[in-house]
């Protein structure tokens, strides 16, 4: 108890070890002792000896009162969640609630038990189960003045409401949370909200906040005390968010920091982060090595769907089409019952990408022992984004960029895709700031471009990818568009990738007219200076905005001063 106090957690756990073993001689030998030392275990990153000891404790338990078997449970719950045993976990917090629900009197153990609840069945994306549940428990614990219950409750229904659409309102219940939390000093309630916070901010495509909020909550954090095991989830948000947007550099510092760190589950979602970029950057031994790991991973449909998706697009990048196919159908099996939209659209996408693949093989490449379940899987590939867009799409810009992807992959697929298409794509992912998605759309739009005879277009696209795919470090996608150069014979003209145009996809033209923004001139200057009427300089400036993604002139005459433009501007109109 000593260690606890100055949080000396694993030298906690061996002791309580030592006194269990001692259990005989001691007078607080019993289901009480158990759960201390399970707390403590859990706290040292050790949730499997968690487990153990707060099985121990619920089965020594027949005599206690039905509360006290219900907190046993629930803990247990916590404890076998954290191992990776989602199903036990909640059958767990189940039992806990039924004992509760059969008294029939409202309190403070039965609001943090349908907390607990409704947070575990959110995690495996059962929103509409858990949203009552979530409901159910702030109102149980406002009830009977549990504030630190209040909190978890509003963590996790501030967390649903922002999966369903209502982002507003669930940033509020999540701020809400963390100041409840915070003031009345409950460690783990406060690391809740925050690492929720930090979620549904990467969720929404602010990579940038959601950075921030993990950085700004760490002083509260160590100003309670809180264990490094606990504080893994916020972290693990914060990775995911350098990952999308591309900071992958800084990714790799903070999942080696946090594995160090971590032996919860927290540990298979870094290591699915860490194959993330090793299958983006090509590095096949390492992503045998984690995949391998990972495969040996409980029954958790958020990480086997992303996991599946993964080594889908693996396949795919090494021209394995049937192995492709097998993960997508794997990964849609996996996430089967859970509405996780933002890991079902991406194996879509992936599907929808291998469909056009293998529709553009010549029939003799074509391979015949793709598994059974694809060819179902694949016809209602756009019947399942649209369900998904209608439910999940409020938001979340990178399932509306996934269900774009889909539908130019459909028009690949039949031979109808232009560069707009993929333009488009491109531009939904430069929108919702992952540069590597966006690579891949610009490596299909200079495709496109090329098939059409628009080589100048081509040529842009194909830099723009090489770009970003240069930055990353992706090698398959480098790759592939060498390939392609190659193929459309694309290389003849040298285009540097700092280029402006490059950086943004700007045509001659509208280079020519940012220039002229630069140095201030109104569109019936620049139209005079380019030879082109008013209504044509507007329609420029208009794309320029958009392809810069800045709102007015003159934050478009910023960037194209940082760039270095300027135009020769004859005399000005008095």
């Amino acid at each position: 108890r000593h260690a606890v106090s100055v949080r000396a957690y694993p030298e906690a756990s061996r002791n309580y070890g030592l006194a269990l073993e001692l259990a005989r001689w001691l007078t607080e030998a019993g289901p009480d002792l158990l759960e201390e030392a399970a707390r403590a275990a859990s706290w040292a990153g050790d949730p499997e000896q968690a487990a153990i000891w707060a099985a121990d404790a619920v089965a020594e338990s027949a005599a206690a009162s039905p509360a006290d078997r219900a907190r046993r449970l629930e803990r247990l719950g916590r404890y076998l969640w954290e191992t990776g045993n989602p199903s036990a976990a909640v059958e767990a917090t189940e039992q806990a609630l039924g004992l509760l629900d059969d008294a029939g009197e409202a309190s403070a153990l039965q609001a943090r038990i349908l907390a607990a609840l409704a947070t575990r069945r959110m995690l495996m994306g059962e929103l509409e189960t858990a949203m009552p549940l979530a409901v159910r428990s702030v109102v149980v614990a406002r009830q009977t003045n549990a504030a630190a219950v209040q909190a978890h409750g509003l963590a996790t229904l501030g967390t649903i409401k922002a999966q369903r659409g209502q982002l507003q309102d669930g940033l509020a219940d999540l701020r809400a949370a963390f100041t409840l939390a915070r003031r009345i000093g409950s460690a783990e309630d406060t690391v809740r909200a925050a690492a929720n916070h930090v979620y549904i901010l990467y969720r929404a495509g602010r990579f940038t906040e959601a950075l921030d909020v993990a950085r700004d909550v760490k002083d509260a954090l160590n100003a309670l005390d809180a264990p490094p095991s606990m504080t893994s989830g916020i972290g693990t948000n914060a990775a995911a968010s350098l990952v999308a947007s591309g900071q992958w550099t800084e990714a790799d510092l903070l999942l080696d920091e946090l594995i160090t760190e971590s032996a919860t589950n927290f540990t298979r979602y870094l290591q699915l982060l860490q194959l993330e970029l090793a299958v983006g950057r090509g590095e096949r031994e390492r992503a045998g090595r984690l995949a391998e790991t990972l495969r040996k991973s409980p029954e958790d449909p958020r990480l086997l769907g992303a996991l599946h998706g993964c080594l889908a697009e693996q396949a795919l990048n090494a021209g394995d089409l049937t192995a492709a196919a097998t993960e997508v159908v794997d990964g849609i099996a996996a996430l089967t019952g859970a509405a996780i939209a933002e890991e079902e659209i991406r194996l879509l996408a992936v599907g929808a990408r291998l469909a056009a693949d293998l529709a553009l093989l010549p029939d003799p490449l074509r391979p015949l022992d793709v598994c059974d379940g694809w060819a179902p899987l694949a016809a209602s590939f756009t019947e399942r984004v649209q369900v998904i867009i209608a439910e999940h799409g409020a938001g979340q810009p990178d399932v509306a960029a996934f269900a774009a992807w889909v539908q130019a992959e459909h028009a690949r697929q039949s031979g109808q895709d232009s560069r707009a298409t993929w333009r488009a794509v491109a531009e939904a992912w430069r929108l919702a700031g992952w540069p590597y998605r966006e690579a891949y759309a610009r490596l299909r739009e200079a495709e496109a471009a090329s098939k059409a005879g628009r080589r100048d277009q081509a040529v842009r696209a194909l830099a723009a990818c090489e770009n970003l795919a240069g930055r990353l470090q992706a090698v398959p996608l480098l790759d592939q568009a060498q390939d392609l150069s190659r193929r459309a014979r694309l290389s003849g003209r040298t285009v540097k990738s700092s280029e402006p145009d490059v950086q943004f996809d700007l045509t001659d033209r509208e280079m020519e007219v940012l220039a002229h923004l630069v140095t201030g001139d109104s569109n019936r200057q620049i139209a005079r200076a380019l030879y082109i009427s008013d209504r044509t300089v507007a329609v420029h400036v208009s794309r320029i905005l958009d392809k810069l993604g800045v709102r007015n002139r003159t934050e478009a005459a910023t960037v194209g001063a940082r760039l270095g433009l300027l135009a020769d501007t004859p005399e000005k109109d008095s």
